[in-house]
């Protein structure tokens, strides 16, 4: 429906805002002339902005070209618990959990 729609449109931008605020920044606020610094400094921790992705349904995953920057990965990666996982209930823990992506990627920089 319309309203579903507009309601869409809204949360995308809600997101692009927080994603956008969260590369002005760079991660863990450090800019320089305009440019968040990024390098791999070492071994990387979760906080709890990111253990509050986690549930019964999805996890905290890696991929193979992670990064650590100041300590914390990037990209920060959720993965399904279970194979078994379908679209339905993604749609539905991205709904729950908009308010927590939202703080995550403006965290990590992205999710």
């Amino acid at each position: 429906t319309g309203t579903q729609a507009l309601n869409r449109a809204n949360n995308l931008r809600t997101l692009t805002q927080s994603l956008r605020m969260g590369a002005e920044r760079g991660i863990n606020g450090t800019v320089s002339n305009g440019v968040g610094v990024m390098k791999d400094t070492g071994k990387s921790s979760y906080d709890e902005v990111a253990k509050k992705l986690e549930n019964g349904l999805v996890q905290l995953g890696s991929l193979p070209t992670q990064k650590t920057v100041y300590g914390k990965p990037f990209p920060l990666v959720i993965k399904p618990r279970e194979e078994t996982c379908n679209f339905f209930q993604l749609q539905e823990y991205v709904r729950e959990k908009h308010s927590e992506i939202q703080a995550a990627a403006a965290e990590y920089g992205v999710v």
